[in-house]
């Protein structure tokens, strides 16, 4: 049997649009509990990893950053580039 007191349980938290993901989130916060927001990182990832910045541009073209350098997630969403 696996002793699983070595590691910490690692959940994810899934669900649509409204169906309470950040509530469930914000009670393990109060509660202690770490929580890793994927949606923050892959934010920042987007607007400050150079890399990244380098692919998206490759793959959907100037627009795909506004003139501060961010990423224009509504034009991308509209798929007009």
């Amino acid at each position: 049997m696996a002793d699983y007191k070595k590691s910490p349980l690692q959940i994810g938290i899934t669900g649509g649009i409204g169906s309470g993901k950040s509530i469930v989130c914000k009670i393990f916060s109060c509660l202690d509990i770490p929580v890793y927001e994927a949606d923050s990182r892959a934010k920042w990832l987007t607007n400050n990893h150079p890399e990244i910045k380098e692919k998206v541009l490759q793959l959907l073209g100037e627009k795909s950053y506004n003139a501060e350098g961010m990423y224009n997630k509504f034009l991308c969403c509209l798929g007009r580039f």
